[in-house]
């Protein structure tokens, strides 16, 4: 099989990913997302850090600890400004609160003109970006947890909070199960020879193979164990230490213990996951099997994470060197911003400076907390990647290249999964028009009155597709 490209002809094929590019940009584009990454990812001191597939996450967060020292430097000068601005007023100095008027304008200007063509144009540019190029303020705490950081991304453990076990993997899409007696002989068979028996992890392990044998490039299939983080108090494998965070690695011996098996906090599961578009579409199909006496159970999930937010997108649009007219506008752009940001820099300085306090009376309500409530969730909510997520795609070709992986992974999903049970000596009549059924869900029959969501023909053929409420996001113009 040829390697399907899942790329763009303007990325790269080396160095960080362009979403990795995209999202530092975020963090002088958009402050909200700058915050949330540093209260939810950095000072977490107890929760799990979900996984960001396709983004270096130390080299987003060391962008948001400059872009945060960036505002709180714009945010303290605006703001001495201001209180010299009201002295001024109540001396009645006017012509020198009209020289402070246009020193805060000063001040927005030149910071826009910095972060715009210094940053965004110059070190975030594409083609320019490299990770080494940042100068965090960070002390030796900040190092350490940047390397735990680094070290806990690439873990076979996710601790989630919530309904849906797999945080950080974007919408869900869609999904399957179904169910096979495997005591039915192949009629193929003679009558003195019965289907073989077998475990879900010799099923586990064909899949597992024929699905790395697909030649998608950022293709990964990997077992993984997914846990509640409410249920992990007193289990010592995921958690060691109440007052830290849960481990985001175990034992493979541990992850291989589990498959099939369907008591207990943690489930296995088989993901296939696929990066194209240099992070920007990251298609996710989880997997799994376990045996109930003479019946196979057979489930997949399927999980996308699409474009990045439209605004993060603007690092293109800007140039190193900016043009005269450029320069026109952004003096112009910076009266109403002045303004706004004007008005808000005090109350953010006081928050800036109540912040560590804040911080440290967080800390003491989470360890309270921990002390009194032997259900405390250890679980992620979401990760950096997700957090930057638009609604839709942005190019046409990312939702053709989504149903194309979608499809192709099926089909040889299903096609092992046959496969192997021929070799067993198992049945699968019912199970290929099953197969039929998964694969043409939701076709309009066209030329004739049919639309369904699921047909299943043939003597008891049944099939369960979970239709999700958050179906594939629709196309969007490219931004």
């Amino acid at each position: 099989m040829t390697e399907p490209v899942l790329s763009p002809p303007a990325t790269r094929s080396g160095g960080p990913s362009e979403t990795t590019r995209y999202l530092c940009a975020a963090a002088y584009l958009d402050r909200e997302f700058t915050e949330k990454v540093l209260t939810e990812v950095f000072d977490e001191r107890y929760r799990f850090v979900a996984p960001s597939y396709g983004v270096d996450i130390v080299t987003v967060i060391k962008h948001c600890l400059v872009a945060r020292r960036r505002n709180l430097m714009r945010d303290a000068l605006l703001a001495a400004i201001a209180v010299a601005g009201l002295v001024s007023l109540g001396s009645g100095s006017f012509g020198f609160v009209a020289l402070l008027i246009l020193a805060a304008w000063a001040v927005v200007f030149f910071d826009e003109l910095s972060r715009r063509h210094g940053l965004l144009g110059g070190k975030l540019a594409r083609g320019r970006f490299r990770v080494e190029d940042v100068d965090a303020p960070v002390d030796a705490a900040h190092r350490e947890r940047l390397a735990e950081l680094a070290q806990e991304h690439d873990g076979n453990v996710s601790v989630y909070s919530g309904f849906v076990p797999f945080v950080g993997s974007g919408f869900d899409l869609d999904g399957w199960s179904f169910t096979v007696d495997t005591s039915r002989p192949d009629s193929k068979l003679t009558r003195t020879r019965g289907p073989q028996p077998f475990t879900a992890e010799e099923i586990h392990d064909h899949v597992a193979g024929s699905l790395r044998a697909l030649a998608f490039s950022g293709l990964t299939v990997s077992d993984r164990l997914y846990v509640n983080g409410r249920d992990i108090r007193n289990d010592e494998r995921f958690l060691n230490d109440p007052f830290s965070r849960p481990y985001s690695t175990v034992s493979p011996a541990l992850v291989r213990s589990l498959i099939g098996k369907t008591d207990g906090v943690a489930r296995h599961y088989l993901s296939v996951r696929i990066v194209g578009w240099d992070g920007e579409l990251v298609v996710t199909l989880f997997v799994r099997f376990c045996m109930s006496g003479r019946n196979l159970f057979a489930e997949a999930s399927y999980f996308l994470l699409p474009s990045l937010r439209a605004q993060y997108h603007k690092v293109d649009e800007v140039t190193a060197t900016p043009t005269p007219r450029q320069v026109l506008e952004l003096l112009r752009s910076t009266v109403p911003l002045t303004l706004a940001v004007g008005l808000a820099a005090p109350f953010r300085v006081v928050h800036a400076a109540l912040a560590s306090f804040q911080r440290g009376a967080a800390l003491r309500a989470a360890t309270r907390e921990i002390k009194e409530n032997p259900r405390f969730d250890y679980g992620a909510k979401t990760s950096i990647r997700q957090s930057g997520t638009a609604p839709n795609f942005h190019h046409y070709f990312q939702k053709l290249d989504k149903e194309m992986i979608v499809k192709i992974v099926e089909r040889e999903l299903l096609d092992s999964i046959v496969q192997f049970l021929e070799a067993r000596g198992v049945d699968t009549s019912d199970l290929k028009e099953k197969t039929n059924v998964i694969e043409n869900h939701g076709v309009i029959v066209t030329g004739g009155s049919v639309q369904t969501e699921s047909l299943a023909v043939g003597k008891q053929a049944r099939v369960t597709l979970k239709r999700k409420a958050a179906a594939a996001p629709a196309a969007a113009p490219p931004s």
